[in-house]
């Protein structure tokens, strides 16, 4: 049932779980980036292996190809968080003014310090204009309902997000980009480029990571294929957790799980918050 209260253990604690890698990889690029930064702000030195220590983390492969995993999940996890809302325009809407804070704290902070932490649009300006477009859609999806109510337009309406999503992330690995596992980069990546002079190129980093544009964001996840992960995960979320499959994992909760739960359930908050505590 859409809007329904009740809480799903299983998603909180992988969502939880994301949420606690994320705070890890975060402190790890903060001893590397900004505590040298902050050594040469106060002229005293703590720490002093950890910058080394971190770059080394942050450079290694593992890393680069475990996030990857890490963050699909929690796309996804996204995705399946749609098919409960009520309304994912509103939720995309308040979501997008915390973003919009995001960025305007950074940037004063950046003014500040010169550290290269302005974020433009990262996690969670991708997540609400997700939220914004699945809410649209979804409303194409009730006009086909409309027309004529029954079991299949109603699956129509339900899948039609999730169906757009895999389509549009199809068309990015043969159209637009691809993901590479070796070499120097590891990861998704785009082939479009856009010139310099190209007005378009500040609009088109928010569609795909673009070659030319000129911007800079410390915290980067472009619509495509992002976007159309957290769509695509509308689909798992309406055929598991609108059936009887959703109490298949009821009985195996145990208390244990709690602390990595609550921080699934307030992934929004730990996001805005963590990195300010970290540094």
């Amino acid at each position: 049932m859409i809007g329904e209260k009740k809480r799903y253990w299983e998603l909180d604690f992988v969502r939880g779980l994301c949420v606690l890698l994320m705070i890890f990889d975060h402190a790890m690029f903060s001893f590397a980036d900004v505590l040298p930064g902050i050594w040469e702000m106060f002229n005293v030195k703590f720490f002093g292996g950890l910058p080394d220590l971190a770059l080394d983390y942050w450079t290694w492969n593992f890393r680069q190809v475990f996030r990857i995993f890490v963050f699909t999940a929690f796309f996804v996890l996204c995705g399946i968080s749609c098919t409960f809302s009520r309304s994912n325009l509103k939720r995309g809407i308040k979501a997008f003014l915390v973003a919009t804070a995001i960025t305007y704290v950074t940037a004063t902070i950046d003014s500040l310090m010169d550290m290269g932490l302005i974020i433009r649009f990262g996690v969670i300006h991708m997540l609400a204009v997700s939220m914004i477009i699945y809410g649209l859609i979804d409303l194409v999806g009730a006009l086909i309902e409309k027309i004529k109510k029954n079991a299949v337009t109603l699956w129509i309406r339900r899948l039609l997000p999730g169906v757009a999503g895999l389509i549009l992330f199809i068309l990015y690995l043969v159209l637009w980009g691809g993901i590479s596992f070796g070499g120097e980069y590891i990861g998704f990546y785009c082939d479009v480029k856009v010139g310099g002079e190209n007005p378009l190129g500040s609009l088109l980093y928010v569609l795909m990571e673009v070659e030319g544009a000129e911007f800079y964001s410390s915290d980067y996840f472009p619509l495509l294929p992002y976007g159309a992960i957290v769509l695509f995960g509308s689909i798992i979320g309406w055929l598991i957790y609108h059936t009887r499959a959703k109490n298949y994992l009821v009985r195996h909760e145990k208390k244990c799980f709690a602390p990595i739960c609550f921080l699934g359930r307030n992934a929004l908050w730990v996001y805005v918050l963590h990195q300010v505590v970290i540094v």
